[in-house]
């Protein structure tokens, strides 16, 4: 309301109001010179706990906000030198180690005061009306610069597909759909036709949503500017409300970092269509967030172990993709704790955090590899919390390149190796013993170009690096070793066999896409299935020359065409392919997959 003063400060971590999850706490610090609102700082950070039903707060399988943790409406704590001591000791007693969270908060509220110190410098040394002037042309020149860039693209309708893995309720996929609307020097994001909110963690905020969206377009359009809100004026984000990229209370919304990747994935693809120049293999695709805990016991402290496993770039045209990185999508913090120090804090033991061999997706350009990481439990009572995605349906690659591997998190117990969840990528409190390991597998990046056409030295010094198998460099590289080198004679003779005998389906367009729910269907005869090494229900993705793959989950039927993709008019656009026109299509190698739902019948016929 009207009661706003400079030295107020502010704390909110509601996604429905404007957050996205819970662990995400943010203060703002409201300013005013001569009674007109300016300038004023704002620090959010991601707090390890916040309560809720598990230790770290993110479980794979929570059902509404309420287990997530503590909710906080916008709240005043301070209002110039009075401190709300209530409200924070409110905010304490709810959360797990409540000094640490003490410290993000007082960490935070120290960083907002130094701000606005500088701020009033400012002002004092130029003037307030200056310093808003500037600020004014500052955000305007942002938004000049970003239409300039959109006037560069076609005007037109772009239009991309994409999945997560499932909501963490049921192994159901969610489909986002986006058509992107450029006119003139605008962009407008359409999410009509996405999945609707589920009883899962898998919910985000609109909030979420435009910042995915931003991001990305941001990334392309103006990559060497800095960030104001001027950027943002170009650009508008519709998602229905009630979808689970506008979910409502009481969603839970643990998952918004997996959707947010997602959709930056979705808007990757549009931007490769229009500029495919500037096409970029899919990075790891999710937050990775993993927690490994114990509560106190005997005389002994509680402890938690909260990473998140930074994984693969994607390739480029001309350079691989960069190993075990936070991708542009991140930021350049620290996310993998320091060995020496998990030691020191948690009864764990580290055995070993390597690059994952063989990772990155295939292509002319490689993708970058993701982590593999070892952690042995010592003590019992401990439990594994997990969320994440793309463990089912990896990263893309383009321009023909090959997905990553999927993100994947087992145990070992003895020499079993244990999956912690009957729903992939979702895990609440799992109990531990003992001697567990659990195995952290970061997903590579997708590639870049067909993989037969990358150089065979290069194969041959990823292979030395440890980088790529020799099963790797014969199977999707086509490239045979001998000895330290390259046998080129047998690696053209194996290259030519690998091509004949690529499967390329031919289109046919119909009138309508098809869907099962929010599975894009592909209906084939099994003979077809059958060479493309599928089975009903597998991801088959069809693949164009320039550009991101379109995924797609198989039926067979032996009443459609032999060796023929009836393919929609969304579709056809997606692809950039016509009636007669062929489309090459492959079976995605994960180790999990999707099966059709039972009592699944004949999907339903959609356009949008």
């Amino acid at each position: 309301g009207d009661d706003i003063r400079s030295g107020d400060i502010f704390i909110v971590n509601d996604p429905y109001l404007g957050g996205t999850h819970l662990n995400d706490v943010a203060i703002y610090a409201p300013r005013s010179a001569a009674g007109t609102s300016t300038l004023f700082p704002a620090v959010r950070a991601h707090w390890g706990d916040i309560g809720g039903a598990v230790a770290g707060s993110i479980s794979g399988q929570s059902r509404h906000i309420f287990e997530e943790g503590l909710r906080i409406p916008p709240l005043r704590l301070c209002s110039g030198d009075d401190f709300n001591d209530e409200a924070v000791r409110l905010i304490l007693h709810n959360v797990r180690d409540p000094e640490e969270r003490r410290g993000d908060l007082m960490a935070m509220i120290g960083t907002a005061r130094v701000a606005t110190r500088r701020l009033a410098e400012l002002e004092a040394k130029y003037g307030a009306e200056v310093v808003a002037s500037v600020s004014a042309t500052l955000l305007h020149r942002a938004d000049e610069r970003m239409r300039a860039a959109i006037r560069a693209w076609p005007d037109g309708d772009y239009h991309y597909e994409n999945y997560l893995d499932n909501s963490g309720a049921d192994g159901e996929p969610l489909r986002i759909s986006l058509r992107l609307e450029v006119r003139g020097d605008t962009i407008r994001c359409d999410f009509t036709g996405t999945s609707p909110q589920g009883n899962g963690p898998i919910n985000g905020s609109l909030a979420n949503t435009a910042s995915g969206c931003f991001i990305v377009l941001k990334s392309f359009l103006d990559p060497a500017s800095p960030i104001n809100g001027g950027c943002f004026r170009a650009l508008s984000v519709h998602a229905p409300e009630g979808t689970f990229l506008n979910a409502a209370f009481p969603a839970p919304a643990g998952g918004s970092g997996e959707i947010r990747r997602t959709i930056e994935a979705t808007v990757a693809a549009i931007v490769a269509q229009v500029a495919p120049e500037r096409a970029s293999g899919d990075v790891k695709g999710a937050a990775n967030h993993c927690y490994i805990s114990g509560q106190a016991a005997h005389g002994r402290p509680g402890f938690l172990l909260y990473e998140y496993a930074s994984g693969g770039g994607g390739a480029v045209r001309g350079r691989d993709g960069e190993n075990m990185i936070r991708t542009y999508n991140e930021g350049d913090f620290n996310s993998v704790q320091p060995i020496e120090t998990l030691e020191l804090r948690c009864p764990l033991l580290v055995e070993s955090s390597q690059l994952r061999l063989d990772s990155g997706g295939a292509g002319e350009w490689r993708g970058g590899l993701g982590l593999e990481r070892r952690i042995r439990v010592e003590r019992s009572r401990s439990v594994l919390s997990v969320l994440t995605d793309r463990v089912v349906i990896p990263p893309y690659g383009v321009c023909a390149g090959g997905s990553g591997a999927g993100n994947r998190f087992t145990i070992m117990r003895g020499d079993a190796e244990i999956e912690p969840s009957a729903i992939p990528g979702k895990v609440t409190a799992l109990p531990l013993e003992a001697g567990d390991v659990v195995v952290c597998r970061s997903a590579g990046g997708g590639g870049y170009g067909e993989a037969l056409d990358r150089a065979p030295d290069a194969v041959r010094r990823d292979v030395e690096q440890g980088l790529v198998s020799v099963d790797e460099a014969i199977s999707s590289y086509g490239v045979v070793l001998l000895g330290a080198g390259v046998d080129r004679d047998a690696t053209l003779r194996l290259r030519a066999a690998m091509r004949a005998e690529r499967r390329a389906l031919v289109v046919a367009a119909v009138a309508a896409d098809m869907h099962d729910g929010p599975r894009r269907i592909l209906r084939i005869t099994g003979e077809t299935a059958s060479a493309l090494g599928a089975a009903d229900g597998d991801i088959v993705e069809l693949v164009p020359a320039r550009g991101a793959p379109l995924r797609t989950f198989l039926m067979i039927d032996d009443a459609a065409m032999a060796g023929v993709a009836e393919l929609g008019p969304v579709a056809c656009r997606m692809l950039g392919v016509a009636d007669g026109a062929r489309i090459a299509a492959r079976r995605i190698r994960s180790p999990y997959r999707h099966s059709r739902p039972a009592g699944s019948g004949r999907p339903a016929a959609a356009v949008r």
